[in-house]
């Protein structure tokens, strides 16, 4: 088979998307409610492209225009190739990837083969990517001609007997499963109101941190005795007590449209770090969440659970069993 395009895909603005991709064999961008792409024309997107502009560029090529054999180089930043993939399976709106990090990635190139890059500057040197989500690029086309003759049997070739390339072996994603919470869990309409404005007129997580989550924590039983506040750069160190001795679950607050699994969830169990071995020990979880959207791990399960308050809260049962306060 012949190599085709080339395309250069992005790893989300402050997020490292393309170690996902990896991950899970795939490539995938947003936004997904545009619904499935297959077989639309352009014209379907253009009141998408009218409303949101940048968001949805790069969605139809994505769609309609990558083939088997074709390549997808993985940005990391505009320097750096972080991974170079060759198309299997062409496009799948997917929507399992409707919450990645945060995102309605549900627009997937179904099956790819991806090698990381240990030297980007070895493949490009000093050249500079366009800073597009998803476009054709050129940035390829003289490593391509040294060291194919215009196959993918011998583009493979080359990137599994070089070492600067390490095949990747993907995993299956396994998406929480969701279910209505009951009725006391839901907002009523002026928590709704105050959640919708947040998004639209003030983004900063100081104020969604006072006006989303601790009504909301203290919605689920949280009494504000058992909080405090920045304390070892902590946003909201929740206790099973009202003297603050055993700390129980670390709140990290991130502004609106944050990622909150990836380097949100790293930065929060980085702080327990600030925390005395004993309290340390005690900490059961850490919390990620924009107001809107939460996600909790523990230190064992790994347990991941998301909820949107805009549409009435939605989770793993076991997800809010967990930050429940403890019966005292």
């Amino acid at each position: 088979m012949k190599i085709g395009q080339v395309w250069q895909i992005g790893s989300g603005k402050g997020r490292k998307l393309f170690e996902l991709y990896a991950k899970y064999g795939k490539a995938f961008i947003g936004p997904g409610h545009t619904g499935d792409l297959t077989e639309k024309e352009y014209e379907y997107l253009l009141k998408f492209i009218e409303e949101e502009g940048d968001s949805c560029s790069g969605l139809y090529d994505f769609a309609n225009y990558v083939k088997e054999g074709d390549i997808i180089v993985s940005r990391g930043g505009r320097f750096r190739i972080a991974y170079i993939g060759v198309v299997i399976n062409a496009y799948k709106y997917d929507p399992l990837f409707s919450h990645i990090d945060g995102w309605d990635l549900s627009h997937t190139i179904e099956n790819v083969d991806w090698w990381k890059v240990k030297d980007s500057n070895s493949i490009i040197g000093d050249r500079v990517f366009n800073i597009s989500r998803f476009s054709r690029s050129n940035i390829l086309k003289d490593f391509v001609a040294k060291v194919s003759d215009d196959t993918i049997d011998s583009l493979n070739r080359y990137l599994n007997s070089d070492p600067n390339f390490e095949k990747v072996v993907p995993v299956s994603y396994h998406p929480p499963k969701s279910v209505a919470l009951e009725d006391r869990y839901h907002l009523d309409q002026r928590m709704q109101e105050i959640s919708i404005w947040q998004s639209t007129n003030h983004n900063g997580e100081e104020s969604r941190k006072v006006l989303l989550v601790v009504p909301f924590l203290q919605r689920l039983g949280w009494s504000p005795l058992q909080m405090t506040f920045e304390r070892q750069n902590i946003d909201i160190l929740l206790y099973k007590d009202t003297e603050h001795r055993h700390p129980y679950i670390v709140v990290e607050v991130k502004s609106s449209g944050s990622g909150l699994e990836m380097d949100a969830m790293d930065q929060g169990k980085n702080y327990l770090q600030y925390l005395d071995e004993e309290e340390r020990s005690e900490v059961g979880y850490v919390i990620t969440t924009d107001g809107t959207r939460y996600v909790v791990s523990g230190e064992i399960s790994d347990e991941h659970g998301f909820f949107d308050r805009a549409s009435g809260i939605r989770s793993e049962v076991n997800f809010v069993e967990k930050i429940l306060p403890p019966v005292r």
